[in-house]
């Protein structure tokens, strides 16, 4: 297998102990505290999946194990989704009770929602964008599912808050709100955590600071969708009021 599709593919770290707190933090604990206590079978989940494998190839843990050993979901439920064909076709591979996709994250959800075939109640949006590209491309997967997913929904989406290649500051968590409230208008079925989840890259040598939201979607009509003039759901005024749980770099 070649050793240059992706840098995650060359060293993975999705069961690093950071990734598997940020998992614990921003997707399990929180879909029990607001639906409950696993994901129905009518539904599904969604996530930006990555090598679910080493650099030799053999099985890790990773996000789906994560998810299965907790109780979580069914491998029927859990639909990954990469760029990379030598990531999907291994991990197929490794574990083909499990609906893996090649492409784009949104355009493959898009895809299934034109087959009738999307019906999330997760979505892992696990993306390495910085503020203002990962705003707007979060606003593309808020109106897909305002469209087209109308059972309640957990959204998490992660960005980078700093540019790792020169020595600019970290960005506060409530600047992706901003960001996104330029070109998106929350329906009032959107709500937010109000806290944000920050953490150190897990890089031997990483510079990174990532963020987590965790958005939760209720039950709505998507051919009926309300707004309320002015709500910014309840978050902070001031810039820098947002809590943070904060992992410490190691």
């Amino acid at each position: 297998m070649k050793q240059h599709a992706a840098t995650y593919l060359r060293n993975p770290q999705w069961d690093h102990p950071k990734k598997v707190e940020s998992r614990r933090q921003t997707v399990i604990l929180p879909y029990r505290q607001h639906f409950q206590q696993r994901l129905p079978l009518d539904q599904q989940y969604w996530t930006m999946c990555g090598a679910h494998f080493d650099r030799n190839g053999e099985s890790i843990q990773g996000e789906l194990g994560q998810l299965l050993k907790e109780g979580l979901i069914e491998p029927e439920q859990f639909h990954g989704v990469d760029r990379e064909s030598e990531i999907i076709n291994h991990n197929i591979a490794l574990h083909p009770d499990v609906r893996w996709h090649l492409g784009d994250f949104r355009q493959v959800m898009e895809q299934a929602a034109i087959d009738n075939a999307f019906n999330p109640g997760i979505i892992n949006y696990d993306g390495v964008m910085q503020v203002r590209l990962g705003s707007r491309y979060l606003k593309s997967i808020m109106q897909l599912v305002d469209h087209n997913a109308p059972k309640p929904v957990l959204l998490v989406a992660n960005f980078l808050m700093n540019n790792p290649y020169c020595l600019t500051g970290v960005r506060d968590a409530i600047e992706i709100i901003r960001e996104l409230e330029k070109v998106y208008i929350f329906p009032d079925h959107w709500s937010l955590q109000p806290w944000c989840y920050v953490y150190f890259g897990t890089g031997n040598k990483s510079r990174t600071w990532m963020c987590s939201l965790v958005f939760i979607k209720q039950e709505h009509d998507p051919d009926d969708l309300s707004f309320t003039k002015g709500r910014r759901l309840d978050l902070p005024i001031r810039k820098g009021d947002m809590k943070c749980l904060q992992v410490e770099s190691v």
